[in-house]
């Protein structure tokens, strides 16, 4: 079970929170400041409460820099249900201008209002509202889509007016933001028109990764006059406290803040005070219904929250607390950068995720345009849009402890969250797994997770080896090669046996691979396994070092005769253990190399002078007939003792792999042989009687044959069937014991019955006997 420190969560909403203020939340829902109650106990109208409310404003307003004439809502409903009250209440003040503006004008020429005057009033409104009603929608994503339909749903598509729609300038899909002067926005009064109720743009768009990179230049203020100007609703739900903003621009903002801020429950609006009462009155209910229009429900009513401080009704407190922890918790860490500290924290994450996927365009595809790409919200396709390679992709993340990262039900893909309490050591950990993702294998599948197109295509066991692919050979390591085995062919190789020019690196050492033993005498390692070397050991340039001699050859079987190559005549029908050991590789004598092949090591040797070795040169040395496997010509001979390559070398080479020469072709093979077949062979040796041993045939193990195709897809289909059996009988059983538990209640359950019915019966009775008795009584 990964600990919470291993996890990095990149979740959409809800998101992460800080890890001390959810530590801190787990103390203050069990007891708040020794209260003994919890938070979520304590009276929403209660001074805790009161002051919980009061310092999540005061942190809001130094994070923002909210100015005095803009009230700070706290309400309940999410993004989606402001959908509903940005459209209400707006349009509630909308009508409430008209109203004013119309019964002012006639108070001026006719006198005070009365009814006749309210009736001319609202068919003035209802000519305004046909011709004049306009709430302009920036459509950019499937959330401000979603606005502009609730706001069609709530007072009727002939009011809405989609100023741009950006799946029309990218192939239907959302991913850019058309450029302004594309906009069809409703002219202000100054522009020849009569304005916008509301214009409506999402600054982030979650599901599609779009984000306005700065506040829209054809949505400023044209004049000081409120009247003239477009009232800009702006949904900050994914983006809110992530960056700077000039709140004096909008007239409303709002966002839930289950992304950067808290927990879902709470919603926060920030309303300029000009659109609430008293400097702007609630329009009558019955006007607004005469209009075709509702009034916002009570608990969505901007001036009935303001009015009772975000209380009207019951506000959760424990969510308010988080969100003003989040919020207090930002002022303490930016101190006087506020808001621009996080920006910055956010900007160079952002930019992290992006350069990586920037880096592999072949496999990652991010879906919105480069100039409106979300900070927060960081969407991207893999391979296309392969769904099985983002499934794979989804799944190696998750390995990495890297959660949260499938893209909406809606559009698919990837989608990287990006908030405020997501670390920098989180982020650089998913650059980390996407620098990695597009070369690796993942862990469950053991298949290449994309394919690029320029890559090469290599087999497991290449993937895993601990070395790259051989690279062509380096001129200067060859170099230095050639002239180290020179050197060591001018000492040991005899002069007629070899020519002046020494032979290549590759060529020798693959030699060696064609001498490849099949098998060794029992008597050849017996025998020799431990003796002492018959011929003496060269004391030469390199004597102050120590090598380490290994076994490349088996020797031949005991009875094979091999003819000596300078007495071949006296020695050609002697056996093996006849024949006198070579000489040493002896500058003063080359007639007979060494044919021992050593790594020889610089390091002076540690060991002191023991009874067999000779101080700083070979340790254990073994006979010449340890490592021959046959006895080889002169030429053969001196090119085994040339073949020495020191230590170091190897090493060097293992390194890199720079010399092909280095990937040595030999290979080491392990023969398995059952219990079974030790022990029948060592019984049938056993049995064998030294008499008998010389006539009769030594016992061979039967070697174990490999089952053909056919009779191996049958045993598979066996163990199908049988498991199929076992399975059909598992469930038979299970069955018969649920209907032998069922019988048994209902057996269980019918004595009850009986038992309870003659209870009844005896209790009927004797109730029957105690009235007869008393009756007889009063008789």
């Amino acid at each position: 079970m990964p600990s919470r420190e291993e996890i990095t969560y990149f979740g959409a909403g809800p998101a992460p929170l800080p890890t001390n203020v959810l530590a801190a939340g787990a103390e203050a829902l069990l007891n708040y400041e020794n209260t003994g109650l919890g938070l979520a106990e304590i009276s929403h109208r209660s001074p805790t409460a009161n002051k919980i409310l009061a310092d999540a404003k005061d942190a809001l307003t130094t994070l923002l820099d909210i100015p005095d004439g803009y009230e700070i809502l706290f309400m309940q409903g999410g993004g989606s249900g402001e959908f509903s009250a940005v459209v209400q209440n707006l349009v509630g003040v909308w009508v409430e201008k008209r109203r004013s503006r119309a019964a002012a004008q006639y108070e001026a020429e006719n006198g005070p209002v009365d009814r006749t005057a309210e009736a001319q009033i609202v068919q003035r409104i209802k000519k305004e509202r046909d011709e004049e009603l306009k709430l302009d929608f920036l459509v950019t994503g499937s959330w401000s889509l979603k606005a502009s339909q609730e706001a069609a749903r709530l007072i009727g598509p002939q009011y809405v007016n989609v100023a741009v729609d950006a799946r029309q300038f990218n192939d239907g899909k959302f991913g850019v933001i058309p450029a302004e002067d594309q906009w069809k926005l409703t002219p202000t009064r100054k522009e020849g028109g009569s304005g916008p109720a509301l214009v409506y743009f999402c600054d982030n768009e979650t599901v599609d990764g779009v984000e306005f990179p700065t506040y829209p230049k054809s949505l400023e203020a044209q004049s000081n006059d409120e009247d003239d100007e477009r009232l800009v609703v702006a949904d900050m739900s994914s983006n809110f406290l992530s960056r700077k903003v000039d709140v004096r621009k909008y007239a409303v903002i709002f966002g839930g803040a289950q992304k950067n801020i808290g927990i879902p429950g709470i919603t926060i609006v920030v309303v300029r005070k000009s659109l609430l009462p008293p400097t702007t009155a609630s329009p009558p209910p019955a006007l607004l219904h005469e209009l075709g229009f509702s009034p916002p429900p009570i608990v969505f009513d901007y001036p009935t929250i303001a009015k009772n401080n975000s209380l009207y009704n019951t506000l959760p407190i424990f969510n308010l607390w988080i969100a003003e922890q989040v919020m207090t918790g930002l002022v303490k860490e930016y101190g006087v950068q506020l808001i621009s500290g996080q920006e910055k924290v956010s900007d160079e994450k952002a930019k992290i995720i992006y350069q990586v996927l920037d880096k592999y365009p072949q496999v990652y595809t991010v879906v919105p345009h480069q100039s409106v790409r979300s900070r927060m919200n960081i969407c991207f396709r893999v391979s296309g849009g392969d769904a099985e390679r983002e499934k794979k992709f989804l799944a190696g993340a998750e390995q990495d402890n890297l959660l949260g990262l499938k893209g909406h039900r809606s559009v698919g893909g990837i989608r990287a969250s990006n908030y405020n309490a997501v670390s920098v050591e989180g982020v650089q950990k998913l650059a980390r797994y996407l620098e990695c993702a597009p070369t690796t294998r993942t862990k469950r599948t053991n298949s290449a997770m994309f394919d690029l197109p320029d890559s090469k295509r290599v087999r497991r066991e290449e993937l895993y080896s601990p070395f790259p692919t051989p690279s062509p050979p380096s001129p200067s390591l060859e170099k230095a090669l050639q002239s180290k085995l020179a050197a060591v062919y001018d000492i040991s190789s005899p002069t007629d046996a070899i020519s002046s020019q020494p032979p290549s690196p590759r060529q020798d050492l693959s030699h060696r691979s064609t001498s490849r033993s099949r098998s060794r005498s029992p008597n050849a390692v017996d025998g020799n396994e431990n003796q002492q070397p018959k011929s003496g050991i060269q004391h030469d340039e390199h004597s102050h070092e120590h090598a380490y001699s290994f076994r490349l050859f088996a020797a031949p079987p005991k009875s094979k005769t091999i003819p000596d190559p300078d007495s071949q005549t006296a020695n050609a029908e002697k056996p093996r253990s006849q024949i006198p050991p070579l000489a040493p590789t002896d500058p003063q004598s080359r007639s007979h190399p060494a044919q021992t092949i050593i790594l020889r090591s610089p390091t002076p040797s540690p060991e002191p002078h023991v009874a067999g070795h000779i101080a700083g040169s070979i340790l254990a040395p073994r006979p010449e007939s340890y490592y021959v496997a046959q006895l080889p010509s002169a030429a053969e001979a001196a090119r085994f003792t040339a073949a020495a390559v020191e230590g170091t070398d190897i090493l060097a080479g293992s390194r890199d792999r720079k010399w092909p020469g280095l990937a040595m072709p030999w290979r080491v093979t392990h023969i398995a042989i059952s219990r079974a077949r030790i022990h029948g062979h060592i019984q049938a040796l056993s049995t064998t009687t030294a008499a008998s041993s010389k006539t009769a045939a030594s016992p061979t193990l039967k070697p174990r044959v490999r089952l053909n195709k056919k009779r191996r897809i049958a045993h598979r289909q066996l163990a199908v069937k049988r498991n199929q059996e076992a399975l059909v009988a598992l469930e038979k059983e299970k069955t018969e014991r649920e209907k032998k538990t069922r019988r048994n209640r209902e057996k269980k359950a019918k004595q009850r019955r009986k038992m309870k019915a003659r209870e009844d019966e005896q209790g009927q009775q004797q109730q029957q006997q105690e009235d007869d008795e008393k009756k007889d009584g009063n008789e």
